[in-house]
């Protein structure tokens, strides 16, 4: 059904802004002739013609369109063409036209079920397409702008939309990896940001080299003088080993002289020194000098290698404890050192040390796998972006699963329901068949001729009929004496004949095929030159094709009547509007066209009819008279006859004037 005629930029509408009419199911429209009334109807039948006029269509679905206007006229009572047939079914199948019937309700029906499907089946697809961009925007917002942002080079290609992202994310398998996400910023930095160069592997502390220093038994050892010589027993007694050992140095450069107090030393104190720090004592001392030389050298070393990787070392206890214990050990040797009869007592428990080379060997181990990344870069970059969307997918898992969850449920609904509309296209398939089937085996033009010459044989119009021709598709309009009167019939005759023939077109068609097709009628001022007896026929006509048209049968979908005449007006739609049928007074409406300053203009009355009958038109203004004065005085005159006839107060009340008590 229409519902809504644009109109601008045709005939007397206007140019520049759109004339509208929102028409119901029933259109009862009135204008003077010259007022736009025809070109409303010439719309309506081919809107494509008009380049700013348009229809508009209940869920855009179009229907033919049947129109009886002027050009309707000329097409089909042309002197020099044929007037074609028109098929309907024959009165020996009346059976057969209620099974038809009975088949055009039930692909009716199956329409009706086909459009609930089909609004069913877009809500639901609107209604995924929603969910899904409330998943995109999700995964935009939590893992594109929390994760991919700071790696963006990484994900490129991929993060211009949110449609985008989201589907690259689905398309990724799930697997059991574990991706850490600052290994990730790690390897990105190390392949897109810093400067790439192979780096050196950091030397290890050598523990063996430690452990060999820690275990000399020279540390265990109580390095002592020569027991044999007297001397021995007196510097053990006074416990200044140290201080005679270091005054032995100067012998050389004190001319015999005690460096301490002076005195001439006798020759066999010199000899009994000399015995005192024999061979096997010096000895032990270089082994102490030595082990406490190494040790210093080691312990630099580790030093050095906290130092410059402290970003390594990043546990600041470990780091204490190390230097705590090699503070302990330094603190022994120099015990060792000042007191060489001391045993050290050095804890030899090397797991600080062992701790230390761990972590260099894990970050060796990473040295070596960026080194050959650098060497191999575009692969290592390709297999660091699979660990970056792998690392996405695993996080993401739990709502990639709900969502995968909750579109199957919703992709199984959509496909039933694709399903039944499928099966409803072919159950309306075979429907047609079987219409079309029917309608071939009862079809013909000649039960048309028959009921349109009945009618004017009733209507007493003997002057001319119907003739089917040779050629069982044509009509031809004869004389009683079988002469052509295509050319010699009179403006009333030739506007009834044609309008019966339009009349009956409504329930045929010009093709076999046409039957129960539905189609919308636009009747344009049907009673043109016809006197009051056509008139009342065709007025009658009409309404049964509007009480067809309310009941929804015979595939009449909406129609559209247009007419200049206020008696014919009047007379076919005296049944309906807001004092008709009040079960369907919404379906009515009725509309005026005039022509103000040269442009039509359109006036909506809802189903309230605007055009009075014969005796109310004495009472409006209704009456048509160019003379403003003139038609004044007729109101006066006429309030004058009632005066004197006593009735003034129904004159007042018929005027809606104060009636006096």
């Amino acid at each position: 059904m229409i519902n809504n005629i644009i109109l601008k930029n045709i005939a007397t509408y206007d140019k520049n802004t759109e004339t509208t009419i929102k028409p119901s199911k029933i259109n009862f429209i009135y204008g003077n002739n010259g007022a736009g009334k025809t070109t409303i109807t010439r719309v309506i039948e081919n809107p494509s013609k008009y380049e700013d006029s348009q229809l508009l269509w209940d869920n855009n679905i179009e229907c033919s369109r049947l129109v009886y206007n002027q050009d309707f006229v000329k097409s089909n009572f042309n002197p020099e063409t044929k007037l074609r047939g028109i098929y309907t079914l024959g009165e020996e199948s009346e059976e057969i036209y209620k099974e038809i019937e009975k088949l055009n309700i039930e692909r009716k029906d199956i329409l009706d079920t086909k459009k609930i499907k089909k609004e069913q089946l877009k809500q639901m697809k609107d209604d995924i397409k929603k969910y899904k961009e409330s998943i995109e925007d999700l995964f935009w917002n939590k893992y594109k702008k929390d994760y991919c942002d700071k790696i963006s080079e990484i994900y490129r290609g991929n993060m211009g939309k949110k449609e985008n992202f989201f589907n690259k994310c689905l398309c990724i398998e799930e697997t059991n990896d574990k991706i850490l996400y600052d290994d990730l910023l790690e390897e990105y930095k190390t392949l897109y940001e810093n400067e790439l160069k192979e780096q050196e592997l950091i030397e290890k502390i050598d523990i063996n080299q430690f452990k060999e220093i820690i275990e000399s038994n020279i540390l265990e050892t109580a390095i002592i003088e020569n027991k044999d010589i007297t001397l021995s027993q007196l510097i053990e007694d006074l416990n200044n080993s140290k201080w005679v050992e270091e005054g032995i140095r100067y012998l050389e450069k004190s001319n015999n002289k005690c460096p301490f107090c002076q005195r001439d030393l006798q020759k066999d104190f010199l000899f009994n020194i000399n015995l005192l720090y024999d061979e096997k004592y010096k000895e032990q001392k270089n082994d102490l000098d030595a082990v406490k030389i190494n040790f210093e050298s080691i312990c630099n070393q580790i030093n050095i290698l906290l130092k410059e990787n402290n970003k390594i070392f990043n546990d600041p206890q470990l780091i204490i404890d190390i230097n705590e214990y090699v503070d302990s050990i330094k603190k022994e040797i120099n015990k060792k050192i000042d007191n060489p009869k001391y045993i050290c007592k050095i804890n030899k428990n090397l797991i600080l040390l062992e701790k230390i080379n761990e972590i260099l060997d894990i970050y060796n181990r990473k040295i070596e796998s960026n080194n050959l990344k650098i060497k191999n870069i575009e692969e290592s970059k390709g297999e660091l972006k699979k660990k970056a969307w792998i690392f996405i997918r695993t996080i993401s898992n739990d709502d990639i699963k709900q969502y995968n969850a909750e579109l199957k449920k919703r992709t199984d609904a959509i496909q039933n329901i694709e399903t039944e509309l499928n099966n409803l296209s072919i159950y309306l398939k075979d429907k047609s068949i079987e219409l079309e089937k029917l309608e071939n085996s009862i079809s013909g033009i000649t039960r048309t001729i028959n009921q349109i010459n009945d009618l004017l044989k009733k209507f007493n119009f003997n002057n001319f009929k119907l003739k089917e021709n040779e050629d069982n598709l044509t009509y031809s309009i004869i004389r009683p004496n079988g002469e052509d009167a295509t050319k010699t019939l009179s403006e009333g005759e030739f506007s009834f004949i044609s309008f019966l023939y339009f009349y009956n077109l409504v329930f045929g068609s010009r093709t076999r095929k046409g039957l129960q097709e539905e189609h919308i009628l636009v009747i344009d001022d049907p009673v043109t030159s016809m006197d009051s007896n056509v008139l009342f026929i065709i007025s009658t006509l009409i309404r049964n094709l509007i009480d067809l048209c309310i009941d929804e049968k015979r595939n009449i979908n909406q129609i559209f009547i247009f007419s200049h005449n206020i008696y014919f007006f009047k007379e076919v739609s005296f049944l309906y509007g807001k004092e008709g049928k009040n079960k369907t007074k919404e379906k009515f409406k009725f509309l005026t066209v005039q022509k103000i300053n040269g442009v039509s203009k359109i006036e909506d009355y809802k189903n309230n009819n605007p055009i009075k009958n014969s005796y109310e038109i004495l009472w409006d203004g209704l009456y048509m008279a160019p003379d403003v004065n003139l038609n004044q005085n007729a109101f006066r005159i006429f309030r004058k006859i009632f005066e004197e006839l006593g009735h003034l107060n129904h004159y007042k009340m018929m005027m809606q004037e104060e009636i006096e008590e």
